[in-house]
């Protein structure tokens, strides 16, 4: 049975797109806690600019759900974009981001969408070592009972 709400960062990614650093389970991509707009997250995915992850999800989940931003850690405004991509079709954009916009709420409907896939990009005031944080990214089920 698939649990009604699981957490990213523990599944197993079906892609992998890295450009410089692997991607971090519950940390930031250069390995320390995750911080954004002052505010501390235990789970989530730290991933660098230019990167990306695809999940295989069969259709069986209604709700993606994240947190993004630049972590406060990092010791520049940084400037990223975050994507959000459903079977190949974009689903959400964030425009390009600083750490100075802090932490930002997705929520999308990926009902029947079966491969998910996390987008970074970096924007042209970006640096290699901007810090982009998903956190609490997670999958919430379908209440219709299908499975």
């Amino acid at each position: 049975m698939v649990p009604d709400e699981i957490f990213l960062s523990d599944l197993e990614p079906y892609q992998v797109g890295l450009e410089w650093r692997h991607a971090q389970i519950n940390r930031t991509v250069l390995e320390k806690g995750m911080v954004l707009g002052g505010k501390p997250y235990e789970r989530g995915l730290g991933i660098p600019p230019n990167s990306e992850l695809g999940y295989e999800l069969k259709g069986l989940f209604k709700t993606f759900s994240a947190i993004v931003g630049i972590d406060d850690e990092h010791n520049r405004e940084g400037h990223v974009e975050f994507v959000v991509l459903g079977d190949d079709k974009e689903l959400w954009r964030s425009g390009f981001v600083t750490k100075a916009n802090g932490a930002i709420p997705v929520k999308l409907d990926i009902t029947s969408v079966n491969r998910l896939i996390l987008r970074v990009i970096r924007g042209e005031k970006g640096g290699s070592g901007d810090q982009a944080n998903w956190a609490e990214a997670k999958i919430i089920r379908r209440s219709d009972g299908s499975e």
